[in-house]
């Protein structure tokens, strides 16, 4: 039961690193290294706890670069419908 969660968690920075890098967001790929590095940590303790705090945290910078993203195109969309008038 450990190492499927463990493989959700790698799954889930993976997601974290594979955003990160497409919107060149700079914070949340240090994030991202940081929590692999706890990520091999709990891997190597077979820490479930851990796993779980490092799901709620790569979750959270997940939703948060989305909540960036839907700004920016928010923004975008503005930008675009002002110089059309």
């Amino acid at each position: 039961m450990f190492y499927d969660h463990a493989e959700s968690t790698r799954r889930l920075i993976e997601e974290l690193g594979g955003r990160a890098f497409r919107d060149l967001n700079y914070d949340a790929m240090q994030g991202a290294g940081v929590l692999i590095e706890a990520y091999l940590l709990a891997l190597d303790q077979e820490d479930d706890t851990a796993l779980d705090r490092i799901d709620t945290d790569v979750r959270a910078w997940i939703e948060g670069l989305t909540d960036e993203a839907q700004a920016s195109a928010a923004d975008r969309q503005l930008t675009k419908e002002g110089r059309e008038d």
